[in-house]
């Protein structure tokens, strides 16, 4: 991910940074490699077991990416879960 947040887009230090469940494993999602991401501790906290598409919204809504950000970031988390099928 680039050391950003897949959330909000900050830079993340490798010492910093949270693996973070696009589907939570509340809700089916599994430990295997295409339902992680970077995630920074703020957004990690915020998210609990929100829907990664939705909680994207929210910062997007939130003015903490751009309407740039938000289309590219979620183009990615949508082939990311389209992995996992």
């Amino acid at each position: 991910d680039n050391h950003k947040c897949i959330y909000c887009y900050v830079d993340v230090a490798e010492d910093s940074y949270v693996l973070d469940h696009i589907i939570p494993v509340s809700k089916g999602g599994t430990n295997k490699k295409f339902n992680l991401v970077t995630s920074c501790e703020g957004c990690n906290q915020r998210k609990q077991d929100t829907d990664a598409i939705e909680f994207l919204l929210a910062n997007y809504r939130a003015k903490l990416i751009n309407q740039e950000e938000y289309l590219r970031l979620k183009d990615y988390i949508e082939n990311l879960v389209a992995k996992q099928s």
